[in-house]
């Protein structure tokens, strides 16, 4: 008996010492796991609590605290970070009456810029601002919209993308210009810290110009990033989220002789809009940020669903002020998005919209939507009543903000 249960032990032993082996495999991988893990989440934490619009303002902090840290990159020209992105106007980015809308034109924007901010400094790239947009022309569905961007400037972590944006008629081949933008990208390494970009060298005049300039416009954001107000949560909220009560219900449009008036005035919160977004895989970049001009797309998206409530029409995008990004959106963050009416003019309304994740809010911006009808002729819309301290402040500012846009649409021409 002995002698055929030896063959069996011998097996149970064998089992246990591979057992034994497994477990410290295991062991050790969960060690390594844990320590890549926590090196992704400090990655993550330095890219979600670090505001994007101080990325420039630490930059020089970060190099000059540590000399060691500070390599002599070889200057690159303008035109290596040259990019183009053509495509056809499909039906998805279109609205009602068959125009592109502005936020579905910035993400195309915002892709282009990136692509460019990375041919040039080969590193991770994060959208840290947008200077204010002015549409000149629309973008219709079957067009094809051309979308070319170049580096103008790059300082010590920072570098300025200009965009030009351009419509172009399939047959006719005939082309005209929609809008223009520059954005601000900050290069980072893998740990999403701050890092240097290579400098730009530029060849020809028009990119002299643009190198120039830049400098100007870059201390215009300092300026106004001094001069902006804290970013507090819009504290408005709509009533009546379901039904119509009968004081909401008597300012809307009546009918009188076949013909429609307009009410008089609308009260503040009965343009509240709000949503919320989860960021996908799909939406964000490879350092797992939220693309700049996603988050553009959906604030124009609640932003319309504001202006539509007060103008009671059809609206278009005419134009998006700067915006600057506190800080980034993470995936799988949840996004609520939240929009108010600040000022009407005779076809016009201006739009206040804020973003925020759990971690607080990442930017807000105003926009111009114009109420159009089915034909496209403008809409009067209603005068806008504000009632509350907070309502006054923001619309007093409002024709301070619609002098500037006017004046920035005058340059176009």
């Amino acid at each position: 008996m002995d002698i055929w249960n030896l063959p069996r032990r011998l097996l149970n032993i064998w089992i246990v010492l591979v057992a034994s082996m497994l477990s410290v495999c295991i062991k050790a991988l969960s060690t390594v796991e844990r320590g890549l893990i926590s090196r992704k989440s400090s990655a993550q934490r330095v890219l979600k609590d670090t505001p994007s619009t101080s990325f420039l303002k630490n930059a020089s902090t970060f190099v000059k605290s540590d000399p060691s840290s500070i390599v002599k990159i070889e200057a690159r020209p303008a035109k290596l970070s040259r990019t183009i992105i053509s495509q056809i106007v499909a039906p998805q980015f279109c609205d009602q009456r068959g125009i592109a809308y502005g936020g579905a034109v910035m993400s195309w924007v915002d892709i282009t810029a990136g692509i460019a901010a990375k041919k040039h400094s080969d590193l991770l790239v994060v959208t840290a601002s947008l200077d204010s947009v002015a549409f000149a022309a629309p973008l219709c569905e079957g067009e094809i919209v051309n979308v070319r961007a170049s580096v103008n400037r790059s300082w010590k972590t920072s570098m300025e993308v200009g965009v030009r944006v351009e419509a172009e008629n399939p047959i006719s081949n005939v082309k005209r210009f929609c809008c223009h933008a520059y954005l601000t990208f900050v290069g980072l390494k893998s740990l999403g810290e701050p890092t240097q970009v290579p400098p730009v060298t530029p060849e020809t005049d028009s990119e002299r110009r643009r190198f120039e300039e830049a400098d100007a416009r870059r201390n215009k954001r300092y300026a106004r990033r001094k001069e902006a107000p804290p970013i507090e949560p819009i504290k408005i909220r709509r009533s009546d989220m379901t039904i119509d009560t009968p004081s909401s219900s008597s300012r809307r449009s009546s009918i009188y002789n076949g013909e429609t008036s307009r009410p008089t005035g609308k009260v503040v919160c009965e343009s509240y809009s709000e949503t919320s977004r989860i960021v996908f895989p799909g939406h964000a970049n490879s350092a797992q940020v939220l693309f700049g001009g996603q988050m553009v797309l959906y604030m124009e998206q609640v932003g319309a669903i504001a202006a539509s409530r007060h103008a009671e029409s059809l609206v278009v995008t005419a134009s998006i002020d700067s915006l600057n990004f506190i800080r980034s959106a993470q995936i799988g963050d949840v996004l609520t998005i939240r929009a108010i009416v600040t000022a009407a003019f005779t076809h016009s309304v201006e739009v206040y919209v804020t973003c925020e994740t759990e971690s607080g809010i990442t930017n807000d911006g105003y926009l111009t939507l114009v109420a159009v009808d089915g034909n496209g002729g403008l809409v009067k819309v209603p005068e806008l009543i504000c009632e509350s301290e907070e309502e006054k402040v923001r619309h007093s500012n409002a024709w301070k903000r619609r002098a500037q846009r006017l004046e920035a649409r005058a340059a176009l021409r």
